[in-house]
């Protein structure tokens, strides 16, 4: 521990730094992306493969048509304010028919990282804590109200 030359540390696997390395690091000022974050996106994506399974529903079906219409009006609405048919963009066919399952499930993951990701930092420096407490804190907070 008295090796380690960096200034994040981001876990990778479960686990892998000891409570006496993990407190040496803290005060030696070197930030730790603790494992419960820094893994939580496999997780999250179960999670949502668990969600379509249940209910036997594609991710994205229910608005794909909503999407491809309102494409279709922004694609129009251009053409006719640049006085030219755009119809014939290069990306045009993928930009009407909207998100696909895979492009759904990692904005979703993103979106879902980036607010825990900052409200773990938040709980981190509202109370002066490393954010491996903040991630416990913010777990069994989301326990209890559940």
């Amino acid at each position: 521990m008295d090796k380690v030359n960096a200034k994040i540390i981001v876990e990778g696997a479960n686990g892998p730094i000891t409570p006496k390395a993990h407190d040496y690091l803290i005060n030696q000022g070197i930030s730790i992306i603790p494992d419960m974050l820094a893994n939580a996106g496999g997780v999250t994506v179960s999670y949502f493969e668990w969600l379509k399974n249940l209910s036997h529903v594609q991710l994205g079906l229910l608005a794909q048509k909503w999407d491809q219409n309102a494409n279709q009006s922004i694609l129009d609405a251009v053409s006719q304010t640049v006085g030219t048919d755009i119809s014939t963009t290069e990306g045009q066919d993928e930009f009407l028919h909207g998100a696909s399952e895979k492009q759904i499930v990692y904005t979703a993951l993103d979106k879902m990282m980036e607010n825990s990701y900052n409200v773990i930092t938040d709980i981190a420096k509202e109370r002066d804590l490393c954010m491996r407490m903040a991630a416990y804190i913010h777990s069994v907070e989301n326990i209890y109200a559940t």
